[in-house]
């Protein structure tokens, strides 16, 4: 089973390259037809490699949905879904995260409610700026990004109170290079196109998707 991981695991780095190129050479129906198949390579990866961590590969297929509905982002309503089904991927990843932080080092519950406070209130807070270009749909905009960074700021405290800080580093790089492409991704659909930007948003953001799944395994 671990043999035919890193099958998997080459597989997905070589489905990336290809649709890397094709995300570069501004191919748009090999770009969309070869993006599904990127994520879903690396989550039957996951599987085979710890196949009793399903909140590792049941996050990255919820990648894999939203990475379809993004196909059409121009669409305000694909985006919206699109989103939702990432946030879902993203708890899950937070879930297990969270499951391997050291028992000695366990956070305070008040702590996640704290935090939980403080993203309902960027979600609200920042609707009277955000929602003026986005209308409604900049609420969940509101809520994701920061999402992103209290996942960063986990992954940063996975590698300093656990004894092996590896996982914990490379979920806390993952969170930066999402934080990049999907900053990226809000720029261009939303404020200003740039050339090429499909490159620049996948290349980010595959490589966020591998390094928070390594992380998570080799825990």
């Amino acid at each position: 089973m671990i043999i035919a991981s890193y099958v998997f695991f080459g597989l997905f780095a070589l489905c990336s390259f290809i649709h890397l190129i094709f995300c570069f050479l501004e191919k748009e129906k090999a770009r969309k037809i070869s993006k599904i198949f990127c994520v879903t390579l690396l989550a039957i990866a996951a599987i085979l490699y710890k196949p009793n961590a399903p909140l590792i590969y049941v996050g990255a297929f919820l990648g894999v949905i939203g990475d379809i509905f993004l196909i059409f982002k121009k669409n305000i309503k694909s985006f919206f879904v699109g989103t939702i089904f990432f946030i879902g991927g993203h708890v899950l990843y937070l879930t297990q995260a969270i499951l391997l932080i050291n028992p000695n080092s366990a956070l305070h519950w008040s702590v996640y409610l704290v935090v939980g406070l403080i993203l309902l209130l960027l979600t609200f807070g920042l609707y009277p700026i955000t929602g003026k270009k986005l209308g409604p749909t900049a609420l969940i905009g509101n809520f994701y990004m920061p999402f992103l960074l209290v996942l960063l700021s986990l992954g940063i405290y996975l590698s300093v109170v656990n004894n092996n800080y590896l996982p914990g580093l490379l979920f806390a790089c993952g969170y930066l290079s999402f934080f990049i492409s999907d900053s990226t991704l809000i720029y261009t659909s939303f404020f200003k196109d740039i050339k090429r930007r499909d490159f620049y948003i996948m290349l980010f953001y595959l490589i966020a998707q591998a390094l928070i799944i390594t992380g998570l395994l080799l825990a």
